[in-house]
């Protein structure tokens, strides 16, 4: 079983995107991801869901870039309605040891 942590998120949330071939919003997640990982490991978590004043978290980019009705939006709306739902379930993200 993988770990659930902000990189393997926006890892499968990129995978979503090259099945549609939707480049654009690939490279959106693929800023975030290279971005968190030169990120503290105790303020990743908060910058994955709202980034910096310098790049985006995830919130904005989904709510900016995933607002029309598309095969690759409806999948990325039922995936990230699961991971909400796991991070719920798991109280946060998985801690790395």
């Amino acid at each position: 079983m993988t770990t659930f942590t902000p990189m393997n998120v926006l890892g499968n949330m990129m995978n979503i995107c090259d099945k549609y071939n939707e480049t654009h919003k690939k490279k959106l997640f693929k800023n975030l991801y290279y971005n968190l990982g030169y990120a503290a490991p105790e303020v990743r978590e908060e910058r994955f869901w709202y980034g910096t004043n310098n790049w985006y978290g995830i919130l904005e980019i989904l709510n900016n870039n995933f607002n029309t009705t598309n095969d690759c939006n409806i999948e990325m709306d039922k995936y990230y309605k699961n991971v909400l739902k796991l991070y719920k379930e798991k109280h946060g993200f998985d801690k790395l040891k």
